[in-house]
This record gives structure tokens, sequence and C-alpha cells, in this order.
């Protein structure tokens, strides 16, 4: 029977966290190393994620504001008690709440609004990034702008008790049902919703956003038969859409899919041999063998009609 170990991860993140401030990137590109068979490698990784993730300075450089923990809780635990989910996706919930002074910047005579809370994944991925975030902001911000999705009045920072990293977003509720759920008087009804929602994508596409997420749960449709897009977490704006392609054509120019700075698998490999060095981990066959909790995070990503390997390590 393979033996257990037991991790401090409170301390070893605290190790994690000092070490990566020691961490300067190499001026020449270094060669990537497949870590998939290391799972040791890929916890050190988590860690190196979930550290860097509650710097104010990580989310500062795009101008995300990071809120305290114990102010997001003090407004928000008693929002939450009233909540209601409206919706589960990939990248979080939505949630509908009764408004409180504690939300500033909303418009008078607001009764509910949406909250979507998102966990940082435990590896890095591209639309969790500081500028990911600010990016899908911004096109969900135009969208409503030009009446094509719900307003967006706020987008912030945290962490949980557990340290563990939150988006927080706060929106417009759309008074009605997906498309999915909506049920259709007669064929002519749906069809016109149908050209509504054509002339709004048409829209968005003319403003510039392409949603790379359209579906039947992500189209809304309110009382007054009104046509909503919603859920920008994947888009993107035309200007960006091919602008990272470069990266196959000339390795020197970055590519989107891999991070860069400590979360890269230079910053990761440094901080691991660091842990290793000076003993606060052990690197061993049988270390790597029965650490079942720190498995490699792997994701995929479609991009372009090619599939790439996001791993955090």
């Amino acid at each position: 029977m393979a033996a257990k170990i037991l991790v401090d991860i409170p301390a070893l993140t605290e190790r994690v966290k000092k070490i990566s401030k020691t961490f300067k990137a190499s001026s020449k590109p270094v060669p990537p190393v497949d870590d998939y068979e290391n799972p040791l490698r890929g916890f050190v990784g988590s860690l190196v994620v979930n550290a860097a993730s509650q710097e104010k300075s990580h989310w500062a450089r795009a101008g995300i504001r990071f809120v305290q923990t114990s102010e997001f809780e003090s407004c928000y635990s008693k929002l939450f008690a009233s909540a209601k989910v409206l919706g589960k996706g990939e990248f979080g919930k939505f949630m509908s709440v009764r408004t409180d002074k504690c939300i500033t910047g909303l418009p008078p005579g607001l009764k509910r609004v949406g909250i979507k809370t998102e966990y940082i994944k435990h590896y890095y991925h591209p639309n969790q990034s500081p500028e990911g975030v600010r990016n899908a902001f911004l096109i969900a911000k135009k969208a409503a702008e030009i009446g094509v999705g719900p307003k967006l009045y706020d987008l912030f920072v945290t962490k949980d008790r557990k340290g563990k990293v939150l988006i927080v977003k706060i929106s417009e509720i759309i008074d009605g049902k997906t498309w999915n759920d909506t049920e259709w008087d007669t064929p002519k009804q749906q069809r016109a919703a149908a050209q509504s929602l054509k002339n709004a994508i048409q829209k968005m596409n003319e403003a510039g956003i392409i949603h790379h997420d359209l579906h039947t749960g992500n189209v809304m449709i309110d009382k007054s038969g009104r046509v909503f897009i919603i859920d920008y977490d994947l888009a993107k704006f035309v200007r960006d859409e091919e602008a990272s392609d470069i990266h196959e054509f000339n390795e020197s120019f970055p590519d989107e899919y891999e991070a860069v700075g400590i979360m890269s698998q230079e910053g990761i490999r440094y901080v691991y041999d660091k842990l290793v060095q000076e003993g606060s981990i052990k690197d061993t066959v049988s270390t790597v063998s029965t650490v079942s909790t720190a498995s490699t995070a792997v994701a995929v990503a479609k991009k372009g009609g090619k599939r790439k390997t996001l791993r955090n390590a």
C-alpha cells in the first residue's frame, strides 16, 4: 500500500510566495520541458498560480482592483443569503441577489442585480489572466453599449477565507429566459426571435466582437421579446483574433496559451527547484508515485481549428 504524504499547504504556499519574488525571467527563450509525468511539479505549479493570483500587483497591471477578504465578506455574505442561482458554466455561477447599499455604483431603483463568481483555476488559463479578465470586461461593456448584452456594473478580484481567489462581476439581470428554456407560442414567433438574434449577432460583429461561445444557453429573451447575448468570458475583439498566431511563424512573439513571468514553465521550475534544494519538498520516485492529489492540470483550448494543451508546469 502506498504511503500517505501530508503537506502543510498554507506553509508551503508562503514559501512559494517568498521564492516567487526572487524570480527573474531569462532574457533568452527557455526550451519547454514536458512535466506531464511529474505530478509533484504540477502540484507546485498550482501553488504558484494561486500565490501569484493573490497578489494585488498581479491584477493591478491590468487595472483590476483587489478587494480585501474582510471587505468582501462583510457585504456579500448577507447578499448570498438571498441568492438565487440562475446559471452555471465553465467559468463560474451566476446568481441573482437583492441590492444593498454596500454595492456601490448601481443606478437608482434596482431591486436585484446579478453576481457572477468565478474561482481561479489551479492552472494557467489565458481567460483568467489579468489581461484576459480585463478584455472580457471591456467586451461586455461594449456589448451593453450597443444594446446586445446586459449592463455590467462592476468587476473586481478577492479571495475567500480559505485563500482561494475569486473573480466577481456585477451586472444587470435580464428578466426573461434563455433561448433553450423559452416556450414559443407559434413557429412565427420563434422565427421572429431568430431574426432578432441574427441582427444582434451582426451588430455585435460590426462592433468588432466575436463571441466564441454562442449557444442557446447564452441567449436571453426578455418578457418583451427582446433578444440579448450574454456571457462574454471567451469573447475577443476582432483586432486581437489572430494576432497571437504570429507565434506560429516566429516563437519570439508571445503565445497567449503560455503564461509569462512566475506562472510560466520557467517560473514554476524555478520555484520547484528552490523548494527541492532547501528540502521543503523531496523529489524522489517514491514521492512522485504516491502524491495522488498533485496531478498536473491540463486544459485543452480550441483555437483556429487546432487543439493546444495548456499545462501548469
